[in-house]
């Protein structure tokens, strides 16, 4: 489990760099293990829609 806080832009610039770094990320896990993800801004809806994310 995974769990990233509510990230403001004293954290990360924009929500498409989250988007980038989490995309990035997500590419290069080893598709062999269970993973989830907990994020807490609005993102998650976008990632959801690209096939990324799955809601349980």
């Amino acid at each position: 489990m995974l769990q990233f806080e509510y990230l403001n832009k004293e954290k990360i610039s924009s929500q498409l760099e989250l988007v980038e770094r989490i995309e990035l990320f997500l590419s290069k896990i080893d598709r062999s293990y269970q993973l989830a993800v907990e994020i807490r801004n609005k993102v998650s809806q976008y990632l959801f829609r690209q096939g990324h994310l799955a809601i349980c």
